[in-house]
This record gives structure tokens, sequence and C-alpha cells, in this order.
């Protein structure tokens, strides 16, 4: 016949509530076993697998799946070392995170006594080596220095690849625009230097808070502001493109390279917006009114409007001796000579000439 018990009835079925340890106090000390099958231990040791409706805890570390544990739900695991669990599914060190199409972000947290590594893996085939991003503290106590380093992934055996960074709106109309504000220096509001990002401009700040100050807005040109003589604003925004070397816009017909100790024609874009042209230009032949010098090579080094430019030179046939007069043309860019030349040697000379691109 079925035994009884004052806790336990027929077939070992708990009567009671609960029962506990005579010390038992909620949430304080001792421990308590409840009939619905809950229960709480002041300490607890599992030996062997701890298993959850949705995770695994083992020798091997913490497993957590979306759902049952399966193979193909593993979404975080927590681990000493990489390895495959009992459902097939492989696994990362440390702590990671899994996503569709094999995608995964693994924090290692050893790879250096100081260093945090965030490995962000798209688990395309083309894929040899994860993106990284890297942080850490370099040194100890006040000569200690944080730093943070994004390194793109490498393809297909090439460290050549490229990271992204995107910045949104909080909302689609852009009725809030994106910002990121980069603080150089220290944490006061008068000594800082700060570098904004807004999705048509960057401006860099000097330290003080009122300047000098660089901004690049969306129309490729270049703000200067705030230099002073104690300390003034020199920027340069351009290298200098020398007409006909490689890379770079040719001689018009008739015009070339001027003799040795001539600096050949080229041209620059300023930080203040303005294009400046340099050098000498020396006629291979005769040309004709309006012949072309070279052509600038896109819209960031052309003005809205026509510009004439009044310059020096030793070729004949102009109204004024030693003067000569050199065009820019809109939406083209072409520059060219506006009188005609009688021949070859004539010298014409850029040094100085300046326009405005806007």
């Amino acid at each position: 016949m079925p035994w009884q018990h004052a806790i336990a009835g027929g077939q070992g079925n708990l009567i009671a509530t609960s029962f506990q340890s005579p010390n038992f106090q909620h949430l304080l000390q001792g421990w308590q076993v409840a009939r619905d099958g809950s229960a709480e231990f002041n300490n607890l040791t599992i030996r062997g697998t701890f298993f959850g409706t949705d995770f695994i805890i083992n020798s091997a570390g913490a497993f957590f799946y979306s759902g049952t544990p399966a193979h193909g739900n593993l979404i975080i695991s927590v681990t000493t070392a990489a390895g495959t669990d009992s459902f097939g599914n492989a696994y990362k060190a440390d702590i990671s995170v899994y996503g569709s199409n094999n995608s995964y972000l693994q924090l290692l947290v050893s790879a250096l006594p100081f260093l945090a590594r965030l490995v962000l893996g798209t688990g395309n085939a083309f894929e040899a080596t994860p993106a990284t991003i890297l942080g850490g503290v370099l040194g100890v106590g006040s000569t200690s220095n944080p730093f943070l380093e994004i390194d793109g992934p490498t393809v297909s055996g090439s460290p050549a690849s490229q990271a992204f960074m995107q910045l949104f709106s909080a909302a689609e109309n852009l009725s809030a625009e994106a910002q990121w504000y980069v603080q150089v220096g220290d944490t006061t509001a008068t000594k800082h230097g700060i570098i904004s990002i807004f999705p048509d401009s960057i401006t860099m700040q000097a330290g003080t808070g009122a300047g000098p100050a660089i901004k690049v807005a969306a129309a490729n040109n270049v703000t200067i502001t705030a230099g002073t003589p104690a300390s003034p604003t020199i920027v340069t925004t351009d290298t200098w493109h020398v007409i006909g070397q490689p890379g770079e816009p040719a001689f018009g017909a008739g015009f070339g390279v001027p003799g040795a100790g001539d600096q050949s024609p080229r041209f620059q874009l300023q930080a203040n917006g303005t294009v400046l042209l340099d050098g000498v230009a020396l006629t291979t032949a005769a040309t004709a009114a309006n012949a072309p010098l070279f052509t600038l090579p896109s819209s960031a080094y052309i003005p809205l409007k026509r510009k004439r430019l009044a310059g020096v030179t030793s070729a004949s046939g102009y109204t004024t001796a030693g003067q000569t007069l050199v065009n820019v043309a809109p939406s083209t860019g072409v520059v060219s000579l506006v009188p005609a030349c009688s021949g070859a040697g004539q010298q014409i000379v850029l040094d100085g000439m300046r326009f405005p691109v806007g």
C-alpha cells in the first residue's frame, strides 16, 4: 500500500506547501523547496551541466539560444576557448554574439593585458580576417593613455580594405541632423579642441572655443577664421597640379613647358576657396586668339562665372607691350590665352593669377 508521510504523501508527492531549513528567511538565509516547483538556496553547487529552457552552462562556458537549444540558434556564448557545442554550433572564444549568415561580434578581453578587441565578422567568403575595433590603455598611473583604433577587414589576402563609420539622423525626415563631436584635450570648456562632423560640413575648432577654425563644406570649399599675428592660421588644402605631368591636365595645342630655371604652369586650390595659378607657359608654335592653355579637371577648380585675369608676357602682337589677358571659362574650365601669338618661344607668365571658385 502507498506509504504516508506528513510532508510527502502517497507516491512521494509533496503535501506541504513547502519544506525548508529551520533558519530560512526569504532572500536572507537558509533554503526552501516549494510545492509549485520554485526553490531558494543560499549557495548552490552543480556538478556537471546546468540546463535551462534556452541556455546551457557547463565546463566549456555559458551558451544562450533563441528558443530551445538546437543547431543553428546559438546567439551568445561566453567561453575561454573556441569549440563546438553538443548541437553542432561552432562558437568563438571569450564573449561572442552571433547573427545571420554566419556573422558575429566577438569581444576578446585577453589578447593583451591592456587591450580589449571587438571583432566584427560578416561571415562572407571573401573575408579572410574580420574588421576589429581595438580599445585599451597604454601605460599606468599619470602616464596612461586610452586609445581607440578601427581596422578594416582583410579581403582575399589583401590588407588594403575599407572600414566604414556611418552617422544617421534620429528622424527620417532629417528634422534632427546627425552630429558627431570629437573633443581633443581636457574636459574644461575653455581648453579642449573640437572636431564637429555634420551631414554637410566638417569644422575643426581650436582649444580656446573661439578660433581659429577650419570648415570644409559640401561645395568643396574651405573656410578659415580667427587667425592672429601671434598664432596665424595656415592650412594646405591641395597639392600643386603641374600641367603636362602624369595624371594632370595636358597643354593645349601650341603651348609647352618653359626653359630651364622657370616654373612650369601649375594650379592649386587654396584654403580660402580660390584657385591660384603659377608658372610660365611657352609657345611652341603660333596660336590663334583664345587658344586653350589647359583645362581645369573638375568643378572643384572651375568658377561659376567667367574670369578675365591680367598677366605679363614676352609675346608679340599685343596692344600694350608686356601685358596679356587669360580667360577662365565657367562650366568647361578651359583656361585660354585671349590674344594670338605670332610664333614659338614666347612666354605667358601666370604667376599670381587667382580667382574664386564659388
